[in-house]
């Protein structure tokens, strides 16, 4: 695995809750928009849950938060936190993803993957996966970090192949040192 392609551990996941990055980047200018009451949402890559906690009170009673991660020390975190974070924490599911895959069941109304497409080996086969775990009519955002040596083509290649996996694609603006997409999965006619 390539340093491109390695997780943030767990030791360093309290870098990801930091206090300022509640203002820098408040996760209900990435969510709101897209979810509401009752969805079925998934968080790939969730980490300590900075988006998690969010997210379940945004779904609330009715709807359900797959947290899903790679490594079982951030699901850990999350379950350690989740009483405390959320008036809802039935409605969050902790999900170990496989090595090479997501390996979610079912389908989602909305998919956030913030900060960890560049962390997967293969990128081609995550977004063929996503298109599998989006409802027809549901959203996927997707946000890369703007900085630190990602570079502009990674961020255009990931966009060309999840328009060429069919997904409508949009780019989003006013997320604080991010790259990001909006990506719409067609209805059926």
């Amino acid at each position: 695995m390539t340093a491109a392609h390695r997780p943030c551990p767990v030791e360093s996941a309290g870098g990801l809750d930091r206090r300022y990055r509640y203002w820098l980047q408040p996760a209900s200018s990435v969510i709101d928009p897209y979810v509401t009451a009752g969805m079925r949402v998934l968080d790939i890559g969730c980490g300590p849950g900075y988006f998690t906690f969010p997210l379940s009170e945004r779904v609330g009673e009715t709807g359900e938060v797959v947290a899903a991660d790679l490594q079982p020390g951030m699901l850990d975190i999350i379950q350690s936190k989740k009483h405390n974070r959320t008036r809802y924490p039935h409605n969050i599911t902790l999900h170990v993803c496989q090595s090479t895959s997501i390996a979610a069941t079912g389908k989602f109304d909305f998919i956030l993957a913030f900060y960890m497409v560049h962390e997967v080996p293969d990128i081609p086969a995550l977004i063929k996966e996503l298109w599998n775990l989006t409802k027809d009519g549901g959203h996927v955002v997707i946000a890369e970090p703007g900085i630190f040596g990602f570079t502009f083509s990674h961020f255009a290649n990931t966009k060309e192949l999840c328009r060429s996996q069919g997904f409508n694609v949009e780019d989003m603006h006013g997320i604080f040192l991010a790259k990001a997409m909006l990506l719409t999965k067609p209805m059926k006619e």
